[in-house]
């Protein structure tokens, strides 16, 4: 029983969706993305593969537009929280204050 403790004690939380969100993924994924070649490729171009490619580029695409949208939402609370941060102890320096 202590094993098992210490074992999960020593991991790192896991996401439900992978590692942490980095702009270095996001890089990586998109230099990644399939790009069409012209020239005939040694795959067979049967049903099964047409539909196996398309789950993966869909799989790929979905973790690119996830990953643009973490990463957004983080810019967008890191410039509100900026915007706000002046504020912050106003009201309690105008408590006492009469007007």
């Amino acid at each position: 029983m202590s094993a098992d403790f210490n074992g999960a004690a020593g991991s790192s939380p896991s996401t439900p969706l992978g590692p942490i969100t980095t702009k270095a993924e996001l890089d990586a994924r998109i230099e990644a993305r399939p790009t069409p070649k012209p020239e005939p490729q040694l795959t067979p171009n049967t049903f099964e593969s047409a539909g196996v490619n398309q789950s993966l580029n869909g799989l790929a695409e979905w973790r690119i537009q996830y990953l643009q949208d973490r990463l957004q939402s983080s810019r967008d609370k890191l410039e509100r929280d900026h915007a706000l941060s002046r504020l912050r102890g106003k009201p309690r320096a105008d408590f006492g204050r009469s007007r």
